[in-house]
């Protein structure tokens, strides 16, 4: 019978590790998923000599809501301590013939004008968050971060000197999260952040919520769906990096699949 004895201890191991819970013990959990995007893009660049036209990229130019990928992580490395991770990107583009004039930075495109314009976003997030209270199948915590967002916006005309704007704005955020697990094997996961500031020539606000369901099944993998709102606007004053305006709101539902480990 000895020979059996380093299988039962095996199989116990495996049997302890399936038994952890994927979202209260210490250890990695990862998100993958599709978002359906419900958005609103508003663009100023401004130019030399003036302020440009103030334009909405779905209504004026032409974009489309969209299916995009995302990618949530989180490490517990310690019962009360967590960091997450959030990457996120919407890249797109445009074909479209002007309804009327707009100027963008020292260039104006007259009506009729056929323009080419490209608007490709990134938004990365790392936060901290600490569990100040906790049950045995729910917890409270509270967090705070850097929200990151990248765009690059270029609008082209056949005739006309190329309008492009780029920047990186980095903003502080705090929030609260509660999680609650309910029926032995499904999740409900609630978050919200906030946050406001002017720092040197960016001034620039966030507001993000987010409202999750999920079940876990196997100890290690699990299947969610839920929805997702935010909101972000960017105010640049600084020629060399970014003069102008960026306003982004999306939202829409997302299913995503997870894995931890």
């Amino acid at each position: 019978m000895k020979p059996v004895r380093p299988a039962f201890a095996v199989i116990a191991m495996l049997a302890l590790a399936a038994s952890a819970d994927p979202v209260f013990d210490e250890g990695f959990s990862i998100a993958l998923g599709t978002f359906g995007l419900d958005t609103k893009t508003v663009m100023r660049v401004d130019g030399t000599t003036g302020n440009g036209d103030e334009v909405d990229l779905e209504r004026d130019l032409g974009f489309t809501d969209q299916q995009r990928f995302r990618v949530d992580a989180d490490w517990r490395f310690a019962p009360n301590h967590k960091l997450r991770m959030l990457w996120f990107n919407n890249d797109r583009s445009r074909t479209r013939t002007l309804t009327q004039d707009i100027t963008i930075g020292d260039t104006t495109y007259p009506a009729g004008t056929s323009v080419t314009t490209v608007m490709n976003t990134d938004i990365l997030e790392l936060a901290y968050e600490y569990s100040f209270y906790r049950g045995e199948d729910w917890e409270l915590t509270g967090s705070a971060g850097l929200h990151t967002v990248l765009f690059e916006y270029d609008v082209d005309g056949a005739a006309d000197t190329p309008a492009e704007a780029d920047a990186t704005g980095p903003l502080p955020v705090f929030g609260l999260r509660y999680q609650k697990r309910f029926g032995g094997a499904w999740y409900l996961d609630a978050q919200g952040q906030y946050f406001a500031i002017k720092v040197g020539d960016i001034d620039g606000r966030i507001d993000d919520y987010k409202l999750n369901l999920s079940y876990r099944f196997g100890g290690h993998w699990g299947v969610g769906a839920g929805y997702n709102q935010f909101t972000t606007r960017i105010e640049g004053t600084d020629p060399a990096t970014f003069d102008g305006v960026f306003s982004w709101r999306y939202g829409g539902p997302m299913v995503f699949v997870t894995a931890n480990f």
